[in-house]
């Protein structure tokens, strides 16, 4: 999976929010440190649930349990709101 071409975030207190053209959507989706360490990642490359899990795990000091959480909580909100590819 990819984020969609027009689709970024931007910083916004202690984390971020998505946009779409620079513009920050009608519902406005935040994102803490994990999640947006995920789409940093899905913006410049097309990855496997377990290649973001690898990262995950070498980028924080959490449990697979909680990577996994983190990224599947994640994965269902972006394709709730059309920003995967």
């Amino acid at each position: 999976m990819k984020i969609k071409d027009g689709y970024s975030i931007i910083p916004q207190n202690d984390g971020y929010i998505v946009c779409y053209n620079n513009t920050p959507l009608e519902k406005t989706i935040f994102l803490s440190e994990i999640p947006a360490f995920l789409w940093k990642l899905l913006e410049e490359k097309d990855l496997t649930t377990a290649q973001m899990l690898d990262a995950v795990l070498n980028a924080y000091e959490i449990s697979t349990v909680l990577g996994l959480g983190e990224i599947d909580t994640f994965i269902k909100l972006i394709k709730e709101n059309g920003i995967i590819s």
